[in-house]
This record gives C-alpha cells, sequence and structure tokens, in this order.
C-alpha cells in the first residue's frame, strides 16, 4: 500500500462532503463552520484530487505488473477493476430502485440508462441525488481506454501524455468560451487531471528526486495552489459585472488554466501527492493517522452514499447536522464491510490465481 493517499482521500471527501453541506445550508450557523464551508468546502478540487490519485494509482499498478510478468492482461485488469467498483455502486442503484418503487424518487428511462451503464457524464440531468455518478462515469471510460493506451504506446506513452494533458486543458478552455453544457462534466474536459496523475507515476522517481534536491518546492507549491485556485474566483466575479469579450477570454484561460480543476492547480496537487508520499515529515504524520485512514479507506462508500443525505430535502434538514453525518458513515460502513470487503476477498483470491 502506498503511504498517504488514504490521507489525501480522506481530505478530498472531506473538501466534497463540506461543500455539498454548504450549497444546501446544512452547516451549523457559526464561525467555524462558516469559514471550513468557505475555505475547504472545494467539491470539484477533492473530486480533481480523487481523479489524480486514480491515474497514479493505476499506472503505478501496471508499470509493477509489466515489470514482474513482462506483460499486462487487460482481462485480470478488468475482472479486478469490476470486482472493486462494481459491487458497491450497484448496491446503491438497487437501493435507488427501491426508492423509486416507493415514490422517494423519480428517475426517468434516460437517467437509467445513464447510470447503469456508467455514462451518467453524457446524461445530466436535474436531479440532485444522482448528480455526483459523472464522476465515476469518468473514471470508468478512463479505466477501459488508459491500458490499451499503456501497452500501445509502450515507452511512447511519456511523450504523448504530455500532449493529451494540454488538449484536455485546451478543451475545457474551449467548453467556457463556448458553452457546451453536456460537454462540461465529462472526461473529455477533465482528462487531464487523470493524465497528470498517469504522468507523475511514470516519472516518479525523477520527480521525487527533484523534490528532494529543491526543498522550496513544499513550501511554495501549496501556496501557490491557494492562489490558483483564487485567480480563477477573482475573474469569473468580474465576468458577472462585465461581460466584454475580452473579459470571457481571459476567464477561460483561468478556468482551463487555475481556479478548481485547471492545469496549473492539478499540477501543484500532484506535486503535492509526491510530497506526501516520500517526505516523512508532520504532514506525513497526519495524513497516516489511523483516523484518516479510516476515512480515507471509506472514501469510496462515503462519496456513494453522501449525495443522498445531502440532498435539499426538508426531512434532512430536521435532523441535527451530526445525526446527518453519521447515517452517511452508517451507510458508507455497510457497503464497505458487507458488500466492498467481501468482493475483495474475490479480487485478491483473483490475482494470487493469476
Amino acid at each position: 500500500m502506498i503511504p498517504s493517499l488514504n490521507g489525501l482521500r480522506a481530505i478530498s471527501i472531506a473538501m466534497v462532503l463540506l461543500c455539498h453541506f454548504s450549497q444546501h445550508n446544512f452547516l451549523p450557523h457559526n464561525a467555524l463552520f462558516r469559514y471550513a464551508g468557505m475555505i475547504i468546502g472545494n467539491g470539484p478540487l477533492g473530486v480533481n484530487v480523487f481523479f489524480m490519485i486514480s491515474g497514479y494509482l493505476i499506472t503505478t499498478l501496471l508499470i509493477k505488473e509489466k515489470e514482474k510478468k513482462g506483460s499486462i492482461s487487460l482481462k485480470g485488469f478488468y475482472i479486478r477493476r469490476t470486482l472493486r467498483i462494481f459491487p458497491a455502486y450497484y448496491f446503491l442503484m438497487f437501493v435507488y430502485y427501491l426508492l423509486t418503487l416507493f415514490k422517494y424518487f423519480n428517475i426517468t428511462s434516460l437517467e437509467w440508462i445513464g447510470v447503469l451503464t456508467y455514462m451518467k457524464q453524457f446524461f445530466p440531468s436535474a436531479m440532485y441525488e444522482t448528480g455526483h455518478l459523472w464522476s465515476l462515469s469518468v473514471e470508468e471510460v478512463f479505466y477501459l481506454i488508459f491500458p490499451f493506451l499503456f501497452i500501445f504506446l509502450g515507452k511512447n506513452i511519456k511523450k504523448v501524455l504530455p500532449v493529451l494533458i494540454v488538449l484536455g486543458a485546451l478543451s475545457r478552455f474551449l467548453f467556457f468560451s463556448y458553452p457546451q453544457p453536456l460537454m462540461a462534466n465529462t472526461i473529455f474536459a477533465t482528462s487531464d487531471a487523470l493524465l497528470i496523475g498517469c504522468f507523475f507515476a511514470l516519472n516518479h522517481d525523477r520527480i521525487i528526486e527533484l523534490i528532494f534536491k529543491y526543498k522550496w518546492v513544499k513550501y511554495v507549491v501549496p501556496i501557490a495552489l491557494c492562489f490558483s485556485v483564487l485567480i480563477y474566483n477573482y475573474f469569473y466575479h468580474l465576468c458577472t459585472y462585465d461581460h466584454s469579450k475580452l473579459l470571457i477570454t481571459v476567464t477561460a484561460i483561468a478556468y482551463s488554466m487555475f481556479g478548481s480543476i485547471g492545469l496549473f492547480t492539478n499540477l501543484c496537487v500532484a506535486v503535492i501527492i509526491m510530497i506526501s508520499i516520500s517526505q516523512r515529515n508532520l504532514w506525513f504524520k497526519l495524513l497516516n493517522t489511523r483516523l484518516l485512514n479510516y476515512i480515507g479507506t471509506l472514501s469510496y462508500s462515503i462519496y456513494l452514499w453522501q449525495q443522498m443525505f445531502t440532498a435539499d430535502r426538508e426531512w434532512l434538514h430536521r435532523l441535527p447536522f451530526l445525526v446527518v453525518i453519521l447515517i452517511i458513515l452508517i451507510c458508507a460502513n455497510l457497503s464497505y464491510y458487507l458488500i466492498e470487503k467481501p468482493f475483495f476477498k474475490l479480487k485478491d483470491r483473483y490475482s494470487s490465481k493469476n
């Protein structure tokens, strides 16, 4: 297990939760929660951290398999991914189906096609409870395509990835300049985050060497990340008052490069991930505490279930804030221990046989 990744997942899911709680006014009305929601509650950034961790981890696993066995089994890769992701996801879909029968949800046929085929990113809808599934759809498309690229390109993948990363940022610029709502949360607009994770895994040793050589990096990059997020927010705020073509173009550049999901922001996050797994300091110790490791382990299940309980529904608002958090954690634990973990054993059994 790679150290610190669970801790980073825990921080990422906390960012998503705070964003959703803040969005629907769940947070207690005191200064602590208000400022926590404003500063840490950045759902898009939290999701992008998940993307980069996924890209980094999958590429690392493919590299290790190639080094150990001399080749990569696509069949084995897809079976392992299926056993890891599908059970908890489709269990949630089963619960959604039951709630639809009881008229709690009203999920259309088109919506069902999107969520059941993992193509939610191409089927946007107004229903909040399925809104988060776009990111899982993006990851699934990535898992389908990237192993083929890894095998087909071979050593050339290191040269091709930077081009694909830039194209991802460019597509985001175009979608902002010429609004395409259907493309906003698709792999075309978010691929650079996943691919940066892949690129950093492929160049792991060299990047770690540079981080150790230039010790100022671990101090400068977190500050640069904060400024990167604020730069886009500033231009976006100006855009609400001034609709000139020049300002819209500048804001589109800021959106593709900075903000919560921009290319520069993603690079900063990727460097922080590398610092987090390599530097044995106080930050490393914090990320590897039992609490953060526990939350990080549950992060996939928490992400799946949180949307149902952060929805803007009257009965949820009547519950104390801590009770809502407790319900999410109970559902995540039940999903993890009763659904995910048995399939982990099956996955491990399959891996050991192959």
